[in-house]
């Protein structure tokens, strides 16, 4: 009896599972009843969309002022048409292939639920990844300029910008373009350079696997060097490179222009002369669960125009530079190490029949981080003659000492930092070595979490030695204090105080004391749908040798808020300054402001999310000694922003 009894009620749950087929359960008080049953995506399944519908149904009454629906923990409950059956959906932007999670949860008749559906996504049968995205930026401007002791002039002024990336990704492998494609268009001329018409302002293509121990990628367009601290950092130029990662080795290669470009105008970047080009090879090993990772490198290459952000009189440069970098972390980052040392042979005018010069730059820091505490050091020398072709040294002619600490306990933040630093390495006799040291405080408390409280100071140490005959000797002392006060606390009001003093003993022969004082009060008062930010200031600067004092006074003001339930943002605010002598030579005064407002059209919001704005600026500068102003207007008829993705 008991065997057969055991028989019908396994069946019954067998047929209960059956019977709901893909329902998803939620425990909400009624016995385990269904509340959401999934219609699309299905649970566990593989979706083939970029923007998948979303939509289920409910299998009993809820409240339908609860349901709130989340897609990967975005709320997307205001997209979705929320009925007494159901609700339905399309997830607002482009998934990215993978895995992702719904989450429905509200209030049914017998208390709350919540309920998680994972499903899966890929944009194509054919392929993992395919999408674009784009941003069209629109902005047309009317320009009046005016000055009493010059030419007026209007000017009108075009300019649109497309924004593009497209991915395509297919097991191992993905190819990806990123560019910005440009039309300007202007009554008067544009400095170069910028040209009118349409122009591929920058685009880099990039070609990537990975499988396993294997990862490459080859990167072609405009880009950013990142090699060492002392050589190419943050280097943004038009060439190609290549990485390859096996295992715990790695290497990189790269071609690129020596000065800046500006669109696709000069060429590839990809080249093997001195000419016009920086070439190098590096590579490197991660050792001992990458704690510690040893890298070298050779880059050479030579520059014989200026570009737009770089300049010289020479008639161009060459040169080659050499080291490697050893980087530890050996205990979790309580101590890490970083060592590099450089070597460069270098001719700075290839035009003259002087030979290159080779010397040496190198630097070992060291840092770490607990709980309550964080520390850095750091010992840096740069020969004077070391420079990188391109002109694109970091520093020369430099050594120095600088570290720095802080302790954080309970409510009270300590900081202390040192530096020592001189010139003139070489102790080369046309010149005169200059000294400096400084070290500084800091203090903070946040005992009271709406009224922070820091203080500091800083002492600043400069002089020198050795001047040539004729030449000025230097010997300054510079005492800073500082402090900023703020209340945060509940409510619309929020205030920030902050305030500097700082005077300069000139010991030299010269006597150029000095004394300065800031005072700056800023402020803010935030509504459900605006904020207003307001700042006064004033500095005072008093030549004491001469006894003239310099005040600067300033005023801003910044609004912006929605309307409309945020159909329509704006944004409108100005700055004054002022500045008041003791000899009225220098008297004057500037103001500048703006507006902006913008609507967000209501058609094809899913799609495009266009928005439409007017937007102006208003400047005028005016140098009460001289009688001179000078002012300009520039109104923006159309502001234009539209993203959309496919």
């Amino acid at each position: 009896m008991a065997k057969r009894f055991l028989q019908v009620v396994t069946g019954c749950v067998l047929m209960m599972f059956i019977s709901f087929g893909y329902a998803v359960y939620a425990d909400d008080g009624s016995s385990g009843a269904a509340v959401v049953e999934m219609i699309a995506p299905l649970p566990h399944s593989e979706v083939i969309a970029k923007k998948p519908r979303i939509s289920g149904r409910f299998t009993v009454p809820v409240d339908r002022e609860s349901v709130l629906i989340l897609l990967d923990d975005s709320d997307i409950t205001a997209l979705a048409e929320i009925t007494a059956d159901g609700f339905q959906c399309r997830a607002p932007q482009l998934l990215l292939s993978g895995s992702h999670m719904i989450t429905i949860s509200g209030n049914g008749p017998q208390g709350p639920f919540e309920v998680q559906v994972e499903f899966f996504s890929r944009h194509s049968a054919m392929l993992d990844e395919i999408y674009t995205t784009n941003e069209w930026d629109l902005n047309a401007q009317a320009s009046n300029y005016h000055a009493n002791y010059g030419d007026d002039f209007s000017m009108t002024h075009l300019d649109s910008t497309l924004n593009h990336q497209s991915v395509v990704r297919k097991g191992d492998w993905d190819i990806s373009l990123v560019a910005n494609v440009r039309y300007l268009e202007q009554s008067r001329g544009v400095a170069r350079p910028e040209r009118k018409g349409f122009d591929v302002h920058d685009f880099m293509v990039r070609t990537h696997y990975q499988h396993e121990m294997i990862d490459a990628a080859f990167e072609f367009g405009d880009l950013q060097l990142e090699e060492s601290q002392n050589t190419f950092t943050s280097l943004s130029r038009h060439g190609g490179q290549f990485n390859l990662g096996l295992g715990n080795f790695y290497a990189n290669a790269f071609s690129v222009f020596s000065w800046d470009t500006y669109g696709v105008h000069d060429g590839s970047g990809i080249g093997f002369n001195d000419d016009k080009y920086l070439r190098g090879i590096s590579g490197g090993m991660k050792m001992f669960n990458e704690r510690i990772d040893v890298k070298g490198f050779y880059f050479d290459g030579g520059q014989r125009r200026n570009s737009f952000s770089t300049w010289s009189q020479e008639e161009g440069n060459e040169g080659d530079v050499y080291g490697f970098v050893v980087k530890t972390d050996l205990w979790q980052r309580k101590l890490a190490t970083e060592l590099e040392y450089d070597r460069s042979d270098f001719d700075p005018d290839i035009s003259d029949n002087e030979s290159s010069e080779s010397d040496e730059a190198f630097r070992v820091e060291l840092a770490g981080e607990g709980d309550l505490y964080s520390y850095g050091a750091s010992y840096k020398y740069f020969g004077p003659d070391y420079d990188l072709p391109g002109n694109l040294s970091p520093q020369r002619d430099f050594r120095g000492f600088d570290a720095f600490g802080s302790l954080n306990y309970a409510n009270h933040s300590f900081g202390i930092t040192l530096s020592h630093s001189y010139d003139n390495v070489d102790s080369d006799s046309s010149y005169a070595r200059t000294t400096s040291d400084a070290g500084g405080l800091t203090y903070s408390y946040n005992g009271f979490a709406s009224f922070p409280i820091s203080l500091g100071y800083q002492r600043a140490m400069d002089n020198s030695k050795d001047e040539p005959a004729g030449g000025q000797e230097t010997d300054l002392i510079t005492d800073t204090f500082t402090v900023d006060i703020g209340y945060n606390g509940p409510g619309i009001f929020s205030v920030n105080f902050s305030g500097q003093y700082s005077r300069q003993n000139d010991r030299s022969d010269q006597d150029m004391d000095t004394r300065t004082t800031s005072i700056c009060v800023s402020p803010t008062l935030t509504f459900d749908t605006m904020t207003i930010s307001l700042s006064s200031g004033l500095t005072r600067y008093k030549d004491l040798l001469a006894d003239i004092t310099n005040d600067n006074y300033t005023f801003t003001l910044d609004v912006q808020g929605t309307l409309f339930q945020d159909a329509i943002s704006y944004n409108l605010g100005g700055t004054y300054d002022r500045t008041e002598t003791d000899e009225d030579q220098g008297d004057g005064n500037n103001f500048s402001g703006y507006g902006r407002l913008a609507y967000n059209l209501p058609f094809f919001h899913d799609l495009l999310n266009p928005t439409l704005g007017v937007d102006f600026t208003y400047n005028r500068a005016k140098q009460e000694s001289a009688d001179a102003q000078k002012e300009s207007l520039i109104m923006g008829t159309l502001t234009t922003r539209m993203p959309f993705s496919f």
